[in-house]
């Protein structure tokens, strides 16, 4: 897959590489792409715990009930 970088942002993303020692424009991108889906990963996996969570609130289920029930799941 080929990307191109706007006029715009070259001179940065040369900038950045030259200063955190990236050994070309490629791995530069390749990391910037590589944390980007994993903060949006870590993004999406809160907002369904928080989701669960409300759920569980509304029903009115504790953290400690929840607790219990996984302990007696592992005996």
């Amino acid at each position: 897959m080929e990307v191109s970088i706007s006029k715009e942002l070259e001179p940065e993303v040369k900038a950045l590489v030259l200063a955190l020692k990236f050994k070309s424009m490629e791995e530069f991108v390749n990391r910037a792409i590589r944390d980007k889906i994993l903060e949006i990963r870590k993004g999406r996996f809160i907002e369904i715990t928080n989701r669960v969570a409300e759920g569980l609130r509304k029903k009115g289920i504790r953290e400690e009930e929840i607790m219990v029930e996984f302990e007696k799941s592992r005996e």
